[in-house]
């Protein structure tokens, strides 16, 4: 039986609420691969996340983490990638997919436009990282996540020359 949108977040005050935090992966599980490192231009990648049956998972917030060789460019994905298909946010819900973000994400710039928080972390020596904190509940609804459904990051592009790149959510599960 699916769970509808509008009922999800019904009657979970019984529930007991249990903080959550998982890196997306390739299967959905936190069982995967996390490091979305690789040439995805052949085949597009899913880095998700899929409840089990009995979950229910409320994000609050998603964090996009990139790690590269150098400064970062706003043009420029990581230090010096140059996308062409980029990368797409999407939530499966009661088989509707819908896009989270307007458009694909090309440079590290159309991140802030989903985000609106962005942290470059400087090292001194090495590589430098670029985190995004984008805040779900401030933007949307809170996204419930039930059986069935998927949040996923699709990867049509090659990401191989960056030194870490993850995406990672936040947020609360309640079991049934």
């Amino acid at each position: 039986m699916s769970i509808t949108y509008s009922n999800k977040l019904d009657n979970l005050s019984s529930q007991t609420a249990r903080p959550f935090v998982q890196r997306l992966d390739t299967l959905g599980t936190g069982l995967g691969t996390t490091n979305a490192i690789g040439n995805y231009l052949a085949t597009p990648t899913k880095f998700k996340l899929t409840p089990a049956a009995g979950e229910l998972i409320v994000i609050n917030e998603i964090h996009i983490y990139i790690e590269d060789d150098g400064d970062f460019a706003a043009a420029r994905y990581g230090k010096d990638l140059v996308l062409v298909n980029g990368i797409r946010v999407e939530t499966t819900q009661d088989l509707l997919v819908t896009g989270l973000t307007n458009n694909n994400v090309l440079t590290n710039a159309h991140w802030t436009r989903v985000t609106f928080e962005s942290t470059v972390i400087t090292y001194g020596a090495g590589s430098n990282a670029l985190a995004f904190r984008w805040n779900i509940k401030e933007s949307l609804l809170p996204l419930a996540l039930a059986v069935g459904d998927e949040l996923a990051f699709v990867l049509n592009d090659d990401f191989s020359a960056l030194v870490a790149h993850s995406f990672s959510v936040r947020g609360f599960k309640f079991l049934f």
